[in-house]
Order: C-alpha cells, then structure tokens, then sequence
C-alpha cells in the first residue's frame, strides 16, 4: 500500500495534532437512563411500523438502547478486521516509510475506537451482541486472506467498514435527543474516521485503475457483498447475549420481543433507502475510479445498495 509521502505525512501530523483517549476524553460517569435515545429515532429498525407506533416513550428509547449496543459491538468486529489487514501490510513493509508511520496511527486510532464502544457496551449493561454467523465467516477470510491477496479489495473494505458507522455517527453526535455518552462517542468516532476514509481513498484513487486485471475483476465482484454484509450488521440489529442478565427496567417481555422481531423482518425492505443513503458516497467514489463497472453494477442493484 503506498500514498505520495506528502499525504501520508499530513495525515499522521494531523493525527498528532487532533486524537481523543478512549477513557480520558468521554465521561463515563453519565448513567444510562430512558430519558433519551441513544441512536436516532429514524435509525431505529422498526421506526414507523405499528409495532413501534404502539410501543411507549420508554419502550422505544429502551429498544433504541440495545440497538446502540448492536452497533457499537459490530463496530468492535468490524475495527478487529480492519487491525488485522493493515498489521498484516505491516509486517512486511519498510519501517522507514511514511505509510508505515500513518498506518500506525491509524491502528491505534482503530484500537482505541474498540475500546471506547467496549467500553460504552459494559457500561450499558446488556452483554454483547455477536455478528451473525455469515460475518463472522467473511470477517475471517477477510482478515487473513484477502489483504494480502488483494489491497485494492481490502482497501474498499475499509471504506465500507468506516461510511456507514460514519453514516450514522454524524447523525448521532447532531442529535440532541441522543444519550450526551452516546452522542460523544459518536462525535469521536466520527472525526478520527475521517482520516482513515480519506487515506483509504487516496490510494485507490492513485492505484486501482493500474491494478492487475484479475484484482480488478476480483474487487468489482466481490466489493458489493462486502458491503452488503457490512451495513446487515448496522442496519438488522441482533439481540445481545446475556442480556438476562439486565436490571428488570432495561428488559423487554418476552412478548413484546417477538412483536419487534416480527416487525424487522417485515420491514428489511421499506429499511434500502436508508441504506442505500449510508453508502451513497462509498458507491459514487467507486463509480468514479471504476470499481463499480457497468456489468457489476447490476450486482449493486440487485443487493438493494444503488437505485438504478
């Protein structure tokens, strides 16, 4: 992986100048309540259904609560993933090379974002919410194998691990009936995030047009359900484990459960517009570089990710 030594100096100065520590920098002494939501109430995945409609004020900020801990445990997996493929890069590279020293930062930035949603999942007090099955198998091959056998996949696999939890970070940290904890972290995350796309970007721009053919083709094909895989975990939230274990006013009867896991599958289809605006600048960029070709196009589409 390589960017001109100008840029990847800027962003390691700029890393120096302007980071948050996971602890220091969020108060964690704000208590959890059901006085607000903790992600935006048009995030939450029945918004809009009769189901939710029903629900009370404080049902539908506790539901907006384990869905903030589904996002934020994805957010761990996700950062694990990312970690590991540029530690990989890592390895073998020149330490002298300013890429080196950006990608060290970005790292660190990655391990410190993992260990304030960490934290943010304890301090909730619901347990944690695994990846599906799917995700975590994709999340392995990924990790291993594919940044070594394509950069340039990998490379948009960053992007769509970091545009949607962007994506709903910006919306989160501008939302004043948000939890301030949650609305923090959100803010967090979403500044140091803006490096990582940006260097991300930088070198698929200068590269992937020069790529081999078959990591060209490689990446056209496989890129969408990457992203496909990527935005099911932040948009069809799963049930945390161990959330039994919750005080009795932060858990749902087990009826009322059942009504909201209803409701999600009925509502994975009215839920593409919403995902397609979370990665609506991932898929211009690709478009502009040529990793969206137009005989992979009908790949996008048929994933609900573009319109036409």
């Amino acid at each position: 992986m390589k960017t001109p030594v100008a840029f990847a100096n800027r962003l390691s100065e700029a890393t120096v100048r302007k980071h948050y520590h996971p602890i220091r920098d969020v108060d964690w002494s704000a208590e959890i309540d059901l006085d607000h939501f903790y992600v935006c109430e048009r995030f939450i995945s029945i918004h809009g259904t009769e189901t939710y409609e029903r629900m009370s004020p404080a049902e539908r900020r506790l539901l907006s609560l384990y869905e903030s801990v589904s996002k934020f445990s994805t957010g761990i997996w996700l950062e694990n993933v990312l970690m590991y493929g540029f530690l990989d890069h890592l390895y073998s590279m020149d330490y002298a090379d300013p890429d080196c020293r950006y990608m060290l930062h970005e790292v660190a930035d990655e391990a410190n974002h993992s260990i304030m949603f960490h934290q943010y999942v304890r301090h909730a007090g619901l347990g944690y919410v695994p990846v599906s099955p799917v995700a975590r198998w994709v999340g392995e091959l990924f990790r291993r194998r594919v940044a070594r056998l394509n950069p340039y996949l990998f490379m948009i696999g960053v992007l769509a691990g970091e545009e949607p939890p962007d994506y709903f970070s910006r919306g989160i940290a501008g939302d004043e009936a948000v939890h301030p904890l949650a609305r923090r972290i959100s803010e967090i995350h979403a500044f140091e995030e803006g490096r990582h796309i940006a260097y991300a970007k930088e070198f698929l721009k200068r590269h992937f047009a020069e790529a081999p053919a078959w990591r060209r083709v490689h990446a056209r094909i496989f890129a969408p359900l990457t992203v496909q895989i990527i935005v099911g975990q932040f948009f069809y939230p799963r049930w945390p484990v161990g959330m039994q274990a919750a005080p009795d006013h932060l858990r749902f009867a087990p009826e009322t459960r059942v009504a909201i896991d209803a409701a999600r599958r009925r509502q994975w289809r009215a839920r593409n517009p919403m995902v397609r605006d979370s990665v609506r600048r991932l898929t211009t960029f690709l478009e502009e570089i040529g990793a969206i070709s137009p005989r992979s196009r009908w790949i996008w589409r048929n994933l609900g990710l573009i319109e036409t």
